[in-house]
Formats: C-alpha cells, structure tokens, sequence
C-alpha cells in the first residue's frame, strides 16, 4: 500500500471527521448559522446599494445581480452533480475519484466563466440597449463578475459532497463579508454600479483564494476516473431542472427592467429581493438534504424522513412571510429601502408565489436524489408559460406579480402531485 496515499487519505478523513455530525438538524444548524449571518450582510449589502444608487441605478444593479444569480442557479445543476458522485465516492473512501470530478469541474468552470466574459465584452453595447442602460461599463464588470461566479458552485459542491460545512459556511461567510464592505466604499467613492459590481467580483474571489486549501489537499492524490456515462445520465435532468428553476425565478426581475421605467423596476428589484427570503431558506436545506439522501438511497436507507423534516420548517415559513408581507409589507418596505421604494400589500401576492416555487425546489431536489425525474421534463414548459405570460400582461407590478403567483401555484400543485407517493398526505392533516 502507498504510504503518501496512506498518509493524505488520513489527513482528509482527520479533518473531515473533525466537528461532524451525521444528524441532519445538527448539519442544518452548522451551516444554516453560516448562511443566515452570510445572507443578512447580503441583504444589508442591498438595502445600502437601494439607498446610495437610488430606485433607476438600483434597478440596473439589481437586474445584473438577477442575472449573476440565475447564471449561478443553472450551475446548482453541476452543484448538485459534484455532490452526488462525491458523496458516493467519499462514502467508499474513493478520494482519488473524487479529485477527479473536482479538479475537471475547477478546469471547465474557469475556461467557461472565461469565455462568457469574453462574450459580453463583445456584446456589451446590445445588453446595455436592452436594459436601457447608458454605457457598457456596468455590464462589462457584469461578466467579470460572472467569471469568478462560475467556480463558486464547484466549490460548494466539493464542500457538501464532502459535508464539510464549516467550511462552506466559512467561504459564504467570507464572500458576503468582503462584497458588502467593498461595494459599499466604491459606491461611495463615485463608481456607482460598475463599481459595485467590481466590489462583488473581489469578494468572491478572495473567497475562493482562501477556501482553495480545503481542496488542495485532496489534489496532493492522483486522479482516477470515476463512471463518466453514470455521470452523464445523471446529469440531463438535473440541469433541466436546474436551469428551468432558476428562469422561473429570475425571468419577471429581467423582463421587468426591460418593460418598465426605471423608477419602478427599482421598485419591483426590492419587492423581488424581499420575495425570495423564503426561497433563500429552502436552499439552505436542499444543501444539507442532498447529500444526505443520496447516501441513503444509494445505501437503500428510507430517506423520506429527511424531507419531511425539510418541509415541516420550509412551509411554516413561507406561510408566516406570505401573510407578513400582506397586512405590513408598505411600513416595512419604505423602513428597510427608503422613502422614495413604495410598495402596498400587492408583496403578499408576489411572496407567495415565491413561497410556491421555494417548496416546489425541496420536493424537486428530493426526487432528483431518489432518481426520480419526471419533473425534470415539465418544468421548462412553466418556465415557457411563464415567460409567454410575462411578455402579454406586463400593464402594472400589480398584474406581474399576480402571473407569478398563478404560475408558481401550478408549478407547485404538480411537483406535489408528482410526489405525492413519497409525501404521504396524512403527514399534513
């Protein structure tokens, strides 16, 4: 037996084991702690970007940032396929695959963001005319911005396939720090969205540079490939599913900016940051449900307690922010974004719809771990619904949300009907 293999197989399997736990509410309490004080510095870094730029350059700032964010949604799916085979090679102590599918996925994740930034440089002047911006500045940092984005979910992926999420927790803790800090002082230094954009670039990359040593040290291994062909068959509706959600949640913020004056996309970005706290939340316990599922079905273990755990916390919450920001959304959203963001109980509507989609992501990751993706194959026909919708009725922010909310209603009504062996409706009532 190699040695060298001996002794770097131990180092990994010491620092893994070190702070772990193999109970769910224990995982989602380590990252949750890491994410939610991640996610408050992302949401201070909103509301101080709402007041410093104003509702027409917030509205720029915030379709850029909709758009990074749909961009790195579609890349959960290659998230979410690095956990499923690391998991299940770190389950057979298969740290030599492992490496493989890490240091691939780091390759074409680097060439990939390098290529889109080019891309946008050269179709920089078309973007900017369509968003009604004036000059090519802010999207160009746009792409630069989305060259680092496009390694964060190799990482994150790598951190939870591993379920090392301290140190996951540690790099969004890191990223959200160093953004907020950044792109305030830039901002205030005169350099408006570009510069705001610049600061976000930064903080992601510093993360990055700081969280690379917990990968490092699986790279001191050789790479062994693992089963391509199980990864590709894997792969197809993962993405599909992947990219649909992330269109169904960013598209109306996108069309919006495009429709609308300036003034009120500003407005309708704000409702749009409120509106996907729920979902925010769902996603910190689709990322600590994965790889737990997986093991066990892939074990032949009974998962489905691990997703009603997930939905008896991810409901009650959209519940609770739904009727919130029905009866106090207008003092509240003038407290958090200024007096010149005004927006009534027309929020509720909007939050719900989101709430829909936030349940609709648990159930859909869930059956994608136990392999079951029938979904998968419907949900761009929403998304297309959604956009064809969108396109006719866009008169107020009124009739938007109200589409969105229909919409995501269905979406989730047929993700439950999908499910509904799985679910078993008595759990409910």
């Amino acid at each position: 037996m190699d040695p060298d293999r001996v002794s770097v197989v131990y180092d990994i399997r010491r620092k893994l084991r070190r702070g772990h736990s193999d109970d769910v509410f224990t995982q989602f309490v380590t990252l949750g702690g890491y994410s939610a004080f991640a996610a408050l510095l992302m949401f201070a870094l909103h509301l101080v970007m709402a007041r410093l730029l104003g509702p027409e350059q917030y509205a720029a700032y915030g379709t850029f940032v909709a758009i990074l964010f749909t961009v790195l949604f579609c890349l959960t799916s290659i998230h979410l396929i690095i956990i499923r085979f690391v998991s299940y090679h770190k389950s057979r102590f298969q740290y030599e695959q492992i490496n493989y599918i890490i240091t691939k996925a780091l390759k074409w994740a680097f060439i990939s963001g390098f290529v889109a930034f080019m891309l946008i440089i050269v179709f920089a002047q078309p973007i900017s005319s369509f968003f009604h911006i004036e000059g090519v500045g802010a999207t160009v940092m746009m792409g630069f911005v989305l060259w680092f984005t496009m390694l964060v979910p190799v990482f994150e992926g790598a951190f939870k396939g591993l379920e090392d999420f301290a140190a996951l927790g540690r790099f969004r803790l890191i990223e959200a720090s160093i953004r907020l800090v950044l792109a305030t002082v830039l901002v205030v230094l005169g350099f408006s969205v570009g510069g705001a954009l610049f600061g976000l670039a930064l903080g992601t990359f510093v993360a990055l540079a700081y969280c690379y040593r917990g990968i490092y040290q699986l790279q001191r291994l050789k790479t062994v490939q693992p089963n391509v062909a199980e990864i590709r068959r894997f792969a197809v509706p993962v993405v599909m599913t992947m990219v649909s959600i992330a269109l169904l949640l960013n598209i109306d913020i996108i069309l919006v900016k495009h429709f609308f004056p300036a003034a009120e996309a500003g407005v309708f970005a704000a409702a749009s940051l409120i509106a996907k706290v729920p979902f925010l939340v769902s996603m910190v316990f689709v990322g600590v449900m994965f790889p737990k599922i997986t093991q066990l079905h892939a074990d032949g273990k009974n998962s489905v307690p691990v997703l009603k755990n997930a939905l008896g916390v991810v409901v009650p919450i959209v519940a609770f922010f739904t009727l919130l920001s029905f009866f106090f959304s207008g003092i509240f959203f003038r407290v958090l974004f200024g007096p010149e963001y005004s927006i009534g109980p027309i929020l509720g509507f909007y939050v719900f719809g989101m709430g829909c989609l936030a349940i609709t992501v648990v159930l859909a990751i869930y059956l994608l771990a136990v392999r079951q993706d029938r979904i998968a194959f419907m949900l761009p026909l929403f998304f297309l619904a959604l956009l064809a919708l969108l396109t006719q009725f866009h008169d107020t922010l009124l009739q938007v949300m109200i589409v969105v909310m229909l919409v995501m209603t269905v979406v989730l009504a047929y993700a439950v009907f999908t499910a509904r062996n799985v679910l078993e409706f008595d759990y409910f009532l």
